[in-house]
């Protein structure tokens, strides 16, 4: 990827290469009246950290008109799932 920047740039294009790197999150979030066996409810969230992810599915659970705006539920574990570490996405 590094190779191909450094073409693109000094090809004249003129155009400035972004890279961004965002990264697969894993967000299980459980009602906050469930019981132990209850299996938490998991959405998956493309975001650039894990601090964007909770952000992310905290707007997710309490926007207006989601199934989930009523607050019952509550963020329990973030983690990151894609790529794995040394990988590029």
């Amino acid at each position: 990827m590094a190779a191909e920047v450094d073409r693109d740039e000094q090809s004249g294009s003129g155009l400035p290469v972004e890279v961004l790197r965002h990264l697969v999150y894993r967000i299980a979030a459980r009602r906050a009246a469930s019981s132990p066996e209850e299996q938490p409810l998991v959405r998956h969230v493309f975001a650039a950290s894990g601090g964007a992810a909770v952000e992310h599915a905290q707007a997710m659970f309490s926007r207006p008109g989601s199934i989930y705006q009523d607050g019952e539920y509550r963020i329990a574990s973030v983690e990151q799932v894609l790529p794995k570490p040394g990988e590029f996405l």
